[in-house]
C-alpha cells in the first residue's frame, strides 16, 4: 500500500497495514469507521419486538457467505455453514430462556440442511431474518439488531460484525475453522472452534 494519508482504526491497524512493503507518509487514527446511524432505518420489526418480550436475553447469530454461494473460493464452505447452524440449534435447545436471532448476510439459509431449516422455522426461541441484499432491509438491520442484543455469535472470526459488536460494547464470540486463528484467541472466549462454542456460551 502506498498512500499520502491513511486513516486507521487503532494502533494494531497501523502495525499491520504494510507488513511486507509499501510507503504511507502519514497515519491518522480515527477509531471505528462505520457510521451506525447511516445503516439504521426503522428499528426492529413489531414481530421481533413482541417476541423479545417473552425472553430474558437476545442472542444475535450472524453467518457468512460460503464458497458455494459466492461461486469463488473462501475459507468457508457449506460444510462449515451447516456445522455452525447445527451448533446454534443445539445451544437453543439447551437454553429456552433466551431468544436466538439468526441474521443471514446474503441468503445463506437457503443452503442449509432441510432438517435444520424446518427446525428453525418451528422453534419458539429462534427468529430467522432472511435477506439477499442487507441494505434493502427496512427493519431488523444488523445495526439495529446489535444495539438490542446481549451477545453476538459470529460464524467468522474475520467478520466486520465482530468489530461492530466490540465497538458497541456487546460481548461476542467468533468462530475459527481449520486452525485459522487470529490474535483474538489470546482473549478467553472471543475466538473459539465449534467444539468449544458451548463452553464459551455458558
Amino acid at each position: 500500500n502506498n498512500f499520502d494519508l491513511y486513516f486507521s482504526q487503532n494502533k494494531f491497524d497501523n502495525e499491520n497495514i504494510n507488513p511486507s512493503s509499501g510507503n504511507i507518509k502519514k497515519i491518522k487514527i480515527i477509531g471505528y469507521y462505520r457510521n451506525f446511524k447511516s445503516f439504521s432505518k426503522f428499528g426492529l420489526s413489531s414481530e421481533l419486538l413482541n417476541l423479545k418480550k417473552k425472553f430474558t436475553k437476545s442472542i444475535l447469530v450472524t453467518s457468512i457467505n460460503t464458497s458455494e454461494i459466492q461461486n469463488k473460493y473462501t475459507i468457508w464452505s457449506n460444510v462449515e455453514l451447516n456445522a455452525f447452524v447445527s451448533a446454534i440449534i443445539n445451544l437453543s435447545k439447551n437454553d429456552l430462556t433466551n431468544l436466538f436471532i439468526l441474521k443471514e448476510k446474503k441468503d445463506e439459509y437457503s443452503y442449509i440442511n432441510k432438517d435444520y431449516f424446518d427446525y428453525i422455522a418451528k422453534a419458539e426461541n429462534i427468529f430467522l431474518i432472511r435477506s439477499k441484499k442487507p441494505r434493502l432491509l427496512q427493519y431488523n438491520t444488523f445495526e439495529d439488531l446489535i444495539l438490542n442484543s446481549n451477545l453476538l455469535i459470529s460464524m467468522s472470526n474475520y467478520s466486520n460484525t465482530f468489530w461492530q459488536a466490540l465497538y458497541m460494547d456487546i460481548p461476542c464470540i467468533s468462530l475459527y475453522y481449520n486452525n485459522k486463528k487470529t490474535f483474538m484467541s489470546n482473549y478467553k472466549y472471543y475466538e473459539v472452534n465449534l467444539n468449544n462454542l458451548s463452553d464459551a456460551y455458558w
